[in-house]
């Protein structure tokens, strides 16, 4: 039905947990809290940096070369506040941005991984999965511990 509509299926090898973010943040508007939203917005943009590293050395050791990024990104509040600042992060880390297309025509995702991991759908696991590459996955950078808790109950630590 997907392709009929011609929808393909799109990598994704950088991933900053804006899902939980966003729970956190959809809490903070409806209590009102400015304060705890900007804290939630800096969380997230101070957090991604570490993600995007993590997830292009991953991709560097388990491929042997740097492969486009294409990060997943949820349509949501938090990133609709801080699109201008994620972007930023990206050219500091000095990327340059492409289409999906042309990011997608690297040869590595030529052929899409058979299947995904304990550690989520991001193609560097599963690229390494496939070509027998042990990865620590437990070494990913995490939220800041009180974002989940918050996320989840409103309760902070």
């Amino acid at each position: 039905m997907l392709a009929e509509r011609g929808y393909t299926l799109a990598a994704s090898t950088i991933d900053t947990s804006d899902y939980l973010f966003d729970r956190a943040y959809g809490r903070s508007l409806a209590a009102g809290d400015g304060a705890l939203q900007r804290r939630i917005e800096d969380a997230y943009i101070a957090h991604s940096p570490a993600q995007i590293a993590y997830y292009a050395d991953l991709n560097r050791r388990v491929v042997g070369r740097d492969v486009p990024a294409i990060m997943l990104l949820h349509v949501n509040r938090l990133n609709a506040a801080t699109m201008d600042r994620l972007l930023a992060v990206f050219q500091e880390m000095e990327y340059r941005f492409v289409a999906l297309a042309e990011a997608q025509a690297d040869p590595a995702y030529a052929t899409p991984p058979a299947f995904s991991t304990a550690y989520g759908p991001m193609w560097g696991y599963r690229w390494a999965r496939e070509r027998g590459i042990r990865v620590d996955g437990r070494q990913e950078p995490v939220p800041p511990a009180w974002i989940g808790p918050y996320a989840d109950s409103g309760a902070m630590d």
